[in-house]
């Protein structure tokens, strides 16, 4: 299920508001990922064992 739900919303966006809203929807989701990415710190010498 995990995996059908980008698409779920980009069909109920451009259902609802125009296949515009879907660019806008994954331009967004890029953002946010981008951001993630840059603020995670490195855990190469961290000791998970503990």
């Amino acid at each position: 299920m995990g995996a059908a739900f980008a698409p779920t919303i980009a069909a109920w966006l451009a259902a609802n508001w125009g296949i515009h809203s879907v660019g806008l929807y994954l331009s967004l989701m890029a953002v946010l990922c981008v951001v993630s990415l840059l603020t995670m710190h490195e855990t190469k010498e961290v000791d998970f064992t503990k």
